[in-house]
């Protein structure tokens, strides 16, 4: 930039107004808040080549130069030294980008998809969560009968008329709505919306002839599902009006057409179908079927279908390259995707552990052959998602190690639970030194905090007094008190 500036102004000018418009310019303009879902750096990719024409001319600095010194060798020793950039650039970050023997992204997808019934419809709400799906239909042709539907497209005019309209291998959406109800400005917000209780068909004797309901959810659902729509406040969204539009006609039509909203949505997308949802593998389907305590419940929402999330979880699903420790995964597959099969493991375990416990406070319907199918079931479904996805390659969460092991230790699968708490150990000791080291506050709050003090329990009940007392010398040192210690005195009193 220099040189440019000293050869030739004009240039430099015009060279550096496009650079500031592109970057810095922007950067002012959009005054972006911290913590951003993802890193911008797409919005600047104008300064970004703006800035290479100042490398590329600093590589004819260095030519002009070096001729001076070196003559005919020049060419030679300038491009030499300008490639020391790029290739410092392969070394410091070529693992840190490398995407060898990484397939999750893919198998993503497809065991989003591979949730769904055939002909079924699947909501999603962002980018991260339809993007794989659409390259996975599009490019590799893979379960094209499953229909997409993108909540945050649903507002436009342009996407509800491709929706009205067969695709692939599947079915155009049942959507009734004229045209003249949606078209351009023509419904987009709808004021003076309260909310309203809808009322569908279930179709009950229908949909367990066809084994989609079992006999239990048939008898407790009655001839009409009363769904407690809420507004946004006092008005609607075109996209909500469309919603209610297909689950009307395909209740309307005896429920045939599979309808699912993926679980990677946040539950403000939901319609407020929550309790009608029945988990089936990373998908809710929705059914007349309404949560009550009779019902076999997810741990957040609606219902768990063990079933299907047994063989979807441990037969259908793919997990390639999770237990490959050489494999790059990011903070984003780390947390969110990895995170998400783990999720699903421990909410079908929980839901198993939940009728375990209700089995065991009604000593009248106590099933002792019943109750042990269910612990194996638990101690296999542990050993299954370790073995996929093992902890030493992609740790879990403190939060996941704490519940699942408190899960574990409830139902009396003790060694399994220890696992757990021995695996919690290094990451919450690293968390509170992390917090120490760098003046950050510790609260009852902190979960490496609540998790070290549930560990300290679990430990000392197993005569494990070092490792208690290396959880409790971490938390004096983060919080300047003998917390841990007096626990473990407490419950060497026990």
């Amino acid at each position: 930039m220099i040189w440019q500036v000293v050869m030739r102004r004009k240039d430099a000018f015009v060279v550096g107004l496009l650079f500031f418009f592109t970057g810095i310019a922007i950067v002012l303009y959009l005054n972006q808040y911290p913590n951003q879902p993802r890193e911008r750096d797409y919005s600047y990719a104008g300064s970004f080549q703006t800035f290479c024409i100042w490398i590329g001319l600093g590589v004819l600095f260095l030519t002009d130069q070096l001729r001076k010194l070196l003559k005919n060798k020049t060419v030679w020793v300038a491009g030499a030294i300008a490639l020391l950039a790029p290739a410092l650039m392969a070394v410091q970050n070529w693992d840190d980008h490398t995407r060898q023997g990484r397939w999750v992204d893919i198998e993503f997808a497809k065991n989003l998809l591979n949730s769904c019934e055939k002909n079924a419809i699947l909501f999603t709400a962002g980018d991260n969560d339809t993007f794989p799906l659409w390259y996975i239909q599009e490019v590799e042709g893979y379960r094209t009968d499953v229909r997409i539907v993108n909540l945050e497209l649903l507002i436009s005019d342009w996407y509800i008329e491709q929706m009205t309209e067969p695709k692939n291998e599947s079915d155009a959406l049942p959507i009734t709505m004229n045209k003249a109800d949606y078209a351009g400005e023509k419904g987009l917000v709808i004021y003076n919306f309260a909310s309203r209780n809808i009322v569908l068909p279930t179709h009950k004797d229908e949909l367990l002839a066809s084994g989609v309901i079992s006999e239990n959810e048939a008898a407790i659902t009655g001839d009409e599902m009363i769904w407690e729509f809420k507004a946004r406040g006092s008005y609607i969204l075109r996209k909500d009006s469309v919603i209610i539009n297909i689950l009307r006609n395909v209740a309307k039509d005896g429920w045939k057409r599979p309808v699912y909203f993926a679980n990677t949505m946040p539950p403000s997308s939901f319609a407020n179908l929550q309790d009608y949802f029945r988990m089936e593998g990373m998908a809710f389907r929705v059914l007349p079927v309404k949560r009550t305590e009779e019902t076999i419940n997810d741990i957040y929402f609606g219902r768990i279908g063990q079933d299907i999330m047994e063989k979807k979880l441990t037969q259908d699903f793919l997990y390639s390259g999770m237990d490959d420790p050489a494999v790059n995964f990011d903070e984003h597959i780390r947390e969110v995707i990895i995170g998400n099969y783990r999720n699903c493991f421990f909410r079908l375990c929980n839901s198993y552990a939940e009728q375990i416990l209700e089995m065991e406070a009604d000593s009248i319907g106590y099933n002792k052959a019943e109750v042990d199918q269910k612990l194996e079931k638990i101690a296999a479904l542990v050993a299954f998602s370790e073995e996929k996805m093992p902890h030493r390659v992609v740790p879990r969460s403190l939060t996941l190690l704490i519940t699942q092991g408190q899960m574990l230790e409830q139902l009396g699968l003790e060694e399994l639970s220890l696992d757990e708490f021995i695996r919690l150990k290094p990451l919450a000791i690293a968390d509170l030194n992390f917090r120490a080291a760098n003046g950050f506050g510790v609260d009852q709050t902190t979960m490496s905090l609540r998790a070290a003090a549930i560990a300290i329990q679990i430990f000392m009940r197993r005569g494990m007094e070092k490792d208690a007392g290396d959880l409790a010398a971490a938390i004096q040192q983060a919080t300047g008190n003998d917390l841990g210690f007096q626990l473990m005195e407490k419950m060497k009193q026990q």
